[in-house]
């Protein structure tokens, strides 16, 4: 069996609030990713582009391991709403992305550290 060849750029394009940024960066440093560009657009291009009549600083996180792993962090001056928090994953308007780790044990050992720390984590149960 060979192995499925994955082509093309990946992103995932998350919008936060500004009081977000610094946790949300040093969240996805634990998965290997790092600031590696940003930049701002005015209201009105914001308008034109994502129909947001708001500032707009991004950051672009690229992974140290692959160069087809992107996310992005918008930041809204005035974002529309509040988004979707914690929602479930099947909510409308949820979008799904994926990381890959080598250690099922670092993701569970995260969750866990978030979680005594107060961090919300979302479950399903039946």
């Amino acid at each position: 069996m060979t192995n499925p060849s994955i082509s093309g750029l990946y992103e995932i394009v998350i919008g936060i609030t500004a009081a977000d940024e610094n946790n949300l960066i040093n969240y996805w440093e634990n998965f290997g990713y790092t600031v590696n560009l940003s930049g701002n657009l005015d209201a009105e291009t914001g308008k034109k582009l994502y129909g947001v009549d708001s500032n707009l600083h991004s950051l672009c996180l690229h992974n140290k391991v692959t160069n087809r792993s992107l996310v992005r962090l918008m930041i809204w001056d005035k974002p529309v709403n509040k988004g979707l928090e914690l929602s479930p994953l099947k909510v409308v308007g949820s979008r799904w992305g994926t990381s890959l780790s080598l250690d099922v044990f670092n993701v569970a050992n995260h969750a866990k550290d978030g979680q005594a720390t107060g961090i919300p984590i979302y479950s399903h149960s039946k």
